[in-house]
């Protein structure tokens, strides 16, 4: 185990790329998963926009615990753009076209 202030540069790399996946793949995350819901769901407008963005909510800092928690830095982005497609394609086929 590193003693503080004695971390490598491919440590801290690693720290700043596992923040930006996080962060920026999160947030596209929870969008695309807000718009699948809302597609889907059976309501009014406004409830479908209600419920698609309490379910970003939780996908985002689901996303960001993921991306910390795996072991290589190089597994978060082949399961990110794996969940992109599926929740995108799921979108699409419930009718939305950006």
């Amino acid at each position: 185990m590193p003693i503080a202030g004695n971390t490598s540069a491919r440590e801290r790399w690693g720290v700043a790329l596992r923040a930006f996946a996080g962060i920026a793949g999160g947030y596209g995350l929870a969008t695309l998963a807000g718009i699948a819901l809302a597609v889907w769901l059976p309501a009014s407008r406004a409830e479908k926009a209600l419920a698609g963005c309490f379910i970003g909510l939780l996908v985002w800092p689901g996303f960001v615990m993921f991306c910390f928690a795996t072991r290589r830095v190089g597994r978060v982005l082949p399961v990110g753009v794996l969940l992109a497609a599926a929740l995108a394609g799921g979108a699409w086929l419930g009718g939305w076209r950006p």
